[in-house]
C-alpha cells in the first residue's frame, strides 16, 4: 500500500499557532474561519477558481433549461 504524503497546516498564529499533518487535499479550517485544502499549489487553486468562475458565469445550457422548465411547472 501506497503511503500518503502529509503536508504540514498551521491553525492560529503568533504563539498560538499549532502545526498539523494532513494528507493533500484535507479541508482544514484556519485562522479566522478560512477553510483551506492542504497541499494545493499555486496552480491548481488558480486552475480551480477559474473553473468555479466559468460555471458561475457561463453555466452549461442544461441547467439553466432544467432551472428554466421547473420554474415554469410550478
Amino acid at each position: 500500500m501506497k503511503k500518503e504524503k502529509k503536508y504540514n497546516v498551521m491553525i492560529g498564529s503568533g504563539e498560538h499557532a499549532i502545526f498539523i499533518k494532513v494528507p493533500k487535499g484535507t479541508k482544514v479550517f484556519i485562522n479566522g474561519g478560512n477553510r483551506i485544502e492542504a497541499g494545493l499549489t499555486i496552480e491548481e487553486v488558480k486552475k480551480r477558481l477559474d473553473a468555479k468562475l466559468d460555471d458561475t458565469f457561463f453555466p452549461k445550457p442544461g441547467k439553466f433549461t432544467k432551472k428554466l422548465i421547473k420554474k415554469f411547472k410550478k
